[in-house]
Formats: C-alpha cells, structure tokens, sequence
C-alpha cells in the first residue's frame, strides 16, 4: 500500500560529485538521487531509463494545454528502455524535476496504467498535486527539489523560445463604443487625438464606451446572462 502522504519525499543522501556537466548527465544523476524516494513507497524505478531534453510528441508547442514531458514504454525501444523527454522549453530546475518526477511515476508504475490510481497514488505520496494529467511540485516537494537541484549545480541548458521571430505587438488599440447603439470599434491613439469617429447610426462614439448609456429608440428586453458572460 502506498502512502499518500506528500511529505515523505526523502531526503537526497549525498551531494552529486563532480557536478554533472551535460543536461543528460544532470537528469541521470537526477534520476539516481531520486531512486530512494520511489522504494520508500514500495516502487522501484525501472534500472536503466534513458533521459533526454527533447520535445513531446505532440502539443509541445500548444498555446493551450502544452505538453511538457513525456514518457515511452521499454517496449517501443529495441534496447529495452524507458525512454523519458523533458521540454527543451524548461530551464528551471524544480519544474524540469517536477516533470521527471511525473514520467518516472509512469515509468515505475507502467505507461499501461496512464494517470489512472496507481499512477495517482504514486504521485501524491511523492508529493505531486493538481491534475493528474498535468501535475506540478507541492510546496514541500519544490522545498526539496530545489535542495536537490543545488546539490546537482547548475542544470546546463537554455530554455528555447517557442516563437523566437514572432513580433511583439507595440501599436495599442483602443476601445470605442457608440452611446446609442452598442456599436464597438478599437482604434489607436493616434487617431483618436484626430478625433473620434462617428457610428454607422450618426452618433458620436466615446473613448472606452460611454460613461452612461441612454436606450435606443428600439431596445428590446435583454436576454438572461448565459454562464461565463458579462
């Protein structure tokens, strides 16, 4: 039976000598200091896994739900393997532990399992929370994954940009209402200063919508707010 209880993460035992001088080699003798940990909870991580920096499979740069790790069966490699990935998108010591601490939960447990109980067990008793599927550090796991990462030194990679020539928008549109009929439009400064414009209806419009709005001539009684709306 596994304890759920996230404060028993152990202790690393010892100081990583000489400081790993390659990403593989500081996610190794990351995996190493770890071992301990999954035996206290009666799980053993795999003997040999191999890590690397790489992306995911798929979603590695989704907007939304972007997925930042990834764990393959020995199964899938011919020399019998785990093989575990960590974005190249993390630079940060404790969310890239984080995230080698959810694959080799899958690597422990068995990617069969996915994010199921035993998956789930596992990770909270390590001292992982949120959402299965998207799990992060507790404080008292971030507390001693950022011990570990001192003890391991500096983790030696750069974060990679998602979209290194994607341009910053520098020019603000502002938003401008017509009193009258809820008519909205977004213009810049430039030339608001001009002047504003006027609606399609014959009313002058106002900087950031009006400051009180009379009914239109046609109003009709407004629909109940749907959930999520303003």
């Amino acid at each position: 039976m596994l304890d759920a209880t996230p404060h028993s993460f152990s202790q690393p035992t010892a100081l990583v000598s000489p400081h790993p001088t390659t990403r593989e080699e500081w996610l190794l003798s990351a995996v190493d200091q770890l071992r301990p940990s999954f035996l206290a909870h009666g799980v053993a991580v795999p003997v040999a896994v191999h890590v690397s920096i790489g992306f995911p499979s798929t979603g590695a740069l989704a907007r939304r739900r972007r997925r930042i790790g990834e764990c393959w069966p020995a199964e899938a490699s011919p020399d019998g393997l785990h093989h575990l990935f960590v974005s190249p998108l993390l630079a940060e010591p404790v969310p890239v532990l984080a995230t080698l601490v959810h694959e080799l939960v899958h690597a422990a447990v068995g990617n069969r399992a996915g994010h199921g109980p035993p998956f789930r067990r596992l990770a909270l008793a390590l001292g992982l929370h949120g959402r299965m599927t998207a799990t992060s550090a507790g404080p008292e796991l971030a507390a001693r994954l950022a011990d570990l990462a001192v003890r391991l030194g500096t983790f030696p990679h750069a974060a990679l940009l998602p979209n290194p020539y994607r341009k910053k928008q520098t020019t603000r549109l502002h938003k401008v209402a017509c009193p009258q009929c809820d008519y909205t439009v977004r213009i810049t400064a430039k030339w608001i200063a001009a002047g504003l414009p006027v609606c399609p209806c014959g009313a002058v419009m106002c900087l950031n919508g009006p400051a009180s709005r009379r009914p239109a001539a046609n109003t009709r009684h407004p629909s109940p707010t749907r959930p999520g709306q303003q």
